[in-house]
């Protein structure tokens, strides 16, 4: 079963690192998805949000992370085929 961990991630905390690493032992794959939240002025790029997860989760080999910048989270999670959406 596929599921998706949407969020701003700005920056990744060690919350969102433990909700990704218990979330990766129950699912076959989790998508960490990196969206953009308007109402906020980010500190770090989409790119680097996704790079920073991406390096804090290299060890676990069913965590995918993308940046979906201008995507509704139902978007997403249809376009990957996801049945879960994390929160």
């Amino acid at each position: 079963m596929k599921a998706i961990f949407p969020g701003s991630f700005d920056p990744v905390t060690n919350g969102h690192l433990d909700i990704i690493k218990r979330s990766a032992a129950i699912f076959d794959e989790v998508f960490v998805v990196v969206l953009t939240n308007t109402a906020k002025k980010p500190m770090f790029s989409a790119n680097e949000r996704q790079s920073f997860i991406q390096k804090a989760t290299e060890k676990i080999p069913n965590v995918k992370v993308l940046a979906k910048e201008a995507d509704l989270t139902v978007n997403v999670a249809q376009e990957l085929d996801a049945q879960i959406i994390i929160r």
